[in-house]
């Protein structure tokens, strides 16, 4: 497995086990053997890796390994994304992810307590990450 796949199954594992949605977006072409060629994705350009519903709010997530960088029609769909009022961020390593997971995506509005990480999300309303689920 590729270290873009590991990343992108952990985030999304992470976020189911919170009890969010998650799903991976698959935006390549599919080969189609009887055909004998490439059927083009119908999947806009530059989607992001992962898109997740996290307290109501829509998550696009862009998965980022080694010397990759945002094309741009991926800086395209991020500014779409943000326009319309939703959270797109750009991971490169877990402990970035759970780092912006933790700050909402946007601010830093978080403080660690004992074996739990408080998360104060835009409703104020507080939720407990156990430590021991980041290790699964």
């Amino acid at each position: 497995m590729t270290e873009t796949n590991s990343l992108t199954n952990a985030v999304i594992n992470f976020l189911l086990a919170q009890g969010h949605f998650a799903s991976r977006i698959q935006s390549q072409g599919q080969y189609h053997p009887t055909r004998g060629r490439w059927i083009k994705s119908k999947v806009r350009r530059g989607i992001g890796d992962i898109i997740a519903c996290i307290d109501g709010q829509f998550w696009m997530i862009e998965i980022k390994t080694g010397k990759d960088r945002q094309s741009d029609y991926q800086k395209s769909v991020e500014a779409d994304v943000r326009k319309a009022g939703g959270k797109y961020i750009i991971v490169r390593a877990f402990g970035e992810f759970l780092g912006l997971y933790m700050s909402g995506g946007v601010n830093s509005d978080t403080s660690e307590s004992g074996d739990n990480y408080q998360v104060v999300t835009k409703a104020k309303k507080r939720r407990s990450i156990r430590k021991d689920s980041l290790n699964s």
